[in-house]
């Protein structure tokens, strides 16, 4: 199976980095990166091209052939410009080197940090290489190295995504399918709540189980029957993206993939960010899709085991077998949860799929005749003068139709949600529990103990450990206080980061002397500090609260939710921008020169870009980064506390008085306008924290000058 792993190299590795600015020769240009990586020429004259073909293929429109035509773009004469997948803003790459040869010796240079082994451990070395190489190559030698084009007539997508697009079709054989896979429930398990940390936590454990589920899908496992599958790369996840993701640097350095590099995931609010979607959608073998998917589901169920046992554990040990019979209902509640669902959609031969697109499956926004799939083949088929035409055409290719096989893989999966049989909540005959009662914050679970659950909760509350913070129980971590009484799910999500996080095979303790338990207790102010901005004493007594010296003004908290507007039509495409903002200046030219507004009954400016691999990887990007760089910074500079942040989504808990402006302020950054700027109309405080956390300056059309 290492085969495999070399294959994806040799795919990755097919184009230089530095291609567009030596296009005709530069399969000669790639030595010094084989020799690094260990492969040979001959390797590479064994690469199988189709992988190539099709990774350009679903990035692309058809253009003219060059000769014919005369439409090529240099990209030296075009400034080296490289265009927002999103909005089309134009990015001009400052100075590189002026030759070829120097450009590869940098770029190679940029490799020596990343500890590249001689031995044949292909599958290090593809993942090492196609983690850190863009990286590297951007921060150490020339920040615009990551903007270095696939194709200079469309160049809204890099070579760095090209070369892995190409090595995820690699692993297809021929044969690709979608997989889309998810995980819950999300909001009731999150909106169960009593403490700020409970709120983080219940994000964090979806975060943390689905990340397991495209590790496995990346790297391999086991089944739940134990057979071994092979993974097909963290190149196959088409979003969210692996690259940059926390929780995957973290388990490549723990396997010494990195050595001592410092990576972006080196630090807490990183690493303990819940910055994930419940659900992911990757490019696989349609021979191995539904193999792939239930080791996905295998390694969720065999985490969420791990999490069950460390925290069932952690309670039997400070319970000391004080109270027995107190689990009488955890194995049934644990078994409740997560619900995994997945859908695997094969892919059809590209005729077939237009076919079926036309006869009205799927279903799509704004009826197939308008779509910009069926557009572009107009344009291809039609509207391209023949004899400039090159001689493959839309059906040459399955790439082709990318966007037909998501819309297809949603549709199925909405339906397979819908259609989805579910158990009873009790089986016959168990719908009393001895009077045990409910679950506080679900209302549904009977709450642990069993017949002596009042027992058990008065030893939990009185713990030294686990009860109230006390002059005589200073070192008390407050987890379970008060009257409220709770199941199995709740006293998991309250217990598991101290438990499964902090110790044992799956800590994330090591990462640069990151400590998961301090980074906690520093990290959740309770409401009382929300609400003042300021921190309490270590411990207090009613006669010297907080409470009492607060502000009238400054005992107020707010819960803040952000949701951005239509995410699902900006993940299915529908919100592309027009394809006119992604093409070069001369393909520009061309393409309005010969569009036929008359006969598509649709304007060229009007003609949307098709969704896109490069355009969900533009997109994955943007939302982790607004997730890990900016949504935390902002909401901590305003005294609130963040609680979640994935993709469009983001909960916070603030001092009521700056809760207006810190929404302002993240929703100026994630829409990317400058606080200055005329219709921003920011507020006063907005425009002061923006300022001292980013440096606007730099800012040219949502990229650096």
């Amino acid at each position: 199976m290492n085969e495999i792993w070399k294959q994806k190299l040799a795919a990755f590795l097919h184009d230089p980095p530095h291609k567009p600015v030596g296009i005709r020769d530069h399969e000669k240009q790639r030595d010094s990166f084989l020799n690094r990586f260990g492969l040979s020429v001959e390797d590479m004259v064994a690469f199988e091209k189709s992988s190539d073909w099709q990774a350009a293929a679903a990035d692309r429109l058809i253009f003219p052939d060059p000769a014919k035509s005369g439409l090529r773009v240099d990209w030296k004469e075009s400034w080296l410009e490289f265009r927002h997948p999103l909005g089309g803003g134009r990015l001009r790459a400052g100075a590189f080197p002026p030759t070829t040869a120097q450009l590869e010796t940098e770029l190679t240079r940029a490799l020596e940090a990343a500890a590249l082994t001689d031995a044949e451990d292909w599958q290090r070395k593809f993942i090492t290489g196609w983690r850190l190489w863009p990286e590297l190559a951007a921060r150490e030698k020339n920040s615009h190295f990551a903007y270095l084009v696939a194709d200079t007539r469309i160049p809204d997508h890099t070579l760095w995504h090209h070369n892995a697009l190409a090595a995820a079709f690699s692993a297809c054989e021929g044969r690709p399918a979608f997989l889309l896979f998810q995980i819950g429930p999300v909001q009731d398990f999150i909106a169960q709540a009593r403490k700020t940390q409970d709120l983080w936590s219940g994000s964090y454990l979806l975060s943390f189980l689905i990340a397991q589920a495209m590790l496995a899908v990346a790297e391999g496992g086991n089944l739940a029957n134990g057979a071994e599958v092979t993974g097909v790369g963290p190149d196959a996840i088409v979003f969210p993206q692996m690259r940059g993701l926390p929780l995957a640097d973290f388990h490549w350095w723990k396997r010494g993939y990195f050595g001592n590099l410092k990576l972006r995931a080196s630090h807490e609010n990183e690493l303990l960010t819940p910055n994930l979607p419940n659900r992911f959608l990757a490019l696989v073998p349609a021979a191995r899709a539904n193999e792939l998917a239930e080791l996905a589901s295998a390694a969720v169920n065999a985490v969420w085991g791990r999490i069950v046992a460390s925290v069932k554990a952690f309670l039997e040990s400070q319970l000391n077998g004080q109270c027995p019979g107190w689990d009488q209902h955890w194995h049934a509640q644990v078994a409740r949860f997560p619900i995994v669902d997945w859908v695997v959609h094969p892919w059809t031969d590209t005729r077939a799929a237009l076919q079926s697109a036309a006869a009205g499956t799927p279903p799509l926004h704004g009826g197939w005749n308008q779509h910009p799939l069926r557009l572009l083949q107009r344009w291809a088929e039609e509207f391209i003068p023949a004899n400039e035409r090159e001689s493959y055409g839309p059906s040459s290719n399955a790439g082709f139709t990318w966007a037909l096989h998501y819309a297809v893989t949603d549709w199925k999966f909405a339906a397979r949600k819908n259609a989805r049989g579910f158990a009873p909540w009790h089986r016959a005959g168990q719908l009393e529990a001895d009077g045990v009662p409910k679950d506080h914050l679900d209302g549904r679970s009977e709450v642990l103990g069993g017949k002596e659950h009042k027992r058990f909760w008065e030893l939990l509350r009185n713990h030294p450990l686990l009860g109230e913070k006390t002059r005589e129980h200073p070192q008390a971590e407050r987890h379970f206080i008060g009257g409220q009484i709770y199941g199995a799910l709740t006293v998991i999500k309250r217990l598991w980061a101290r438990a499964f996080l902090s110790t044992g095979r799956d800590s994330l303790n090591g990462l640069f002397d990151f400590d998961v338990g301090h980074a906690l207790r520093e990290h959740f102010k309770s409401v009382i500090e929300i609400a003042s901005g300021s921190r309490k004493p270590f411990f207090w007594d009613e006669a010297d609260s907080d409470l009492d010296r607060l502000k009238p003004q400054e005992s107020y908290y707010a819960v803040l939710a952000m949701d951005g507007d239509d995410m699902g039509q900006w993940v299915s495409g529908e919100k592309a921008a027009p394809l006119v903002n992604s093409l070069a200046e001369k393909a520009q030219e061309y393409f309005l020169k010969h569009w036929d507004a008359a006969r598509s009954l649709v304007s060229a400016e009007q003609v949307k870009r098709p969704l896109s691999p490069g355009y969900h990887a533009a997109l994955s990007e943007a939302l982790s980064n607004f997730s890990l760089y900016c949504a935390g910074p902002i909401v901590k500079a305003f005294g609130g506390q963040l609680l979640y942040a994935g993709g469009d989504d983001v909960l916070t808990m603030l001092p009521a008085r700056n809760a207006l402006d810190c929404a302002q302020a993240l929703q100026l950054t994630f829409r990317g306008v400058t606080p200055d700027s005329p219709s921003a109309h920011a507020s006063t405080e907005a425009r002061k924290v923006l300022a001292e956390l980013f440096d606007f300056s730099r800012h040219v059309d949502g990229f650096p000058a």
